[in-house]
């Protein structure tokens, strides 16, 4: 499974990165829950700042989710701890 996608028209660039939890934040448009373990995070992002802290830590933990690298068994628990 992929771990994000970008979509770049150009006032935007939009996307989607799957986890293995649900992120309620602002920042996401929309939380699809495809199984307890793949949740897909639409975003839109409208400038370079957008690119954070807080969403870089996100596309790493997306990344590892994607790779499958020590999940834990329950996805309430998951809390990602860097790449």
């Amino acid at each position: 499974m992929s771990f994000g996608a970008f979509v770049p028209p150009r006032r935007w660039l939009g996307g989607h990165l799957v986890l293995a939890r649900r992120v309620d934040s602002p920042r996401f448009l929309q939380v699809q829950e495809l199984s307890p373990r793949n949740a897909v995070h639409t975003f839109r992002l409208a400038s370079p700042k957008d690119v954070d802290a807080e969403f870089v830590s996100w596309l790493a933990e997306a990344y590892r989710v994607s790779r499958h690298d020590a999940l834990p068994s329950d996805p309430a628990q998951h809390r990602f701890q860097g790449p």
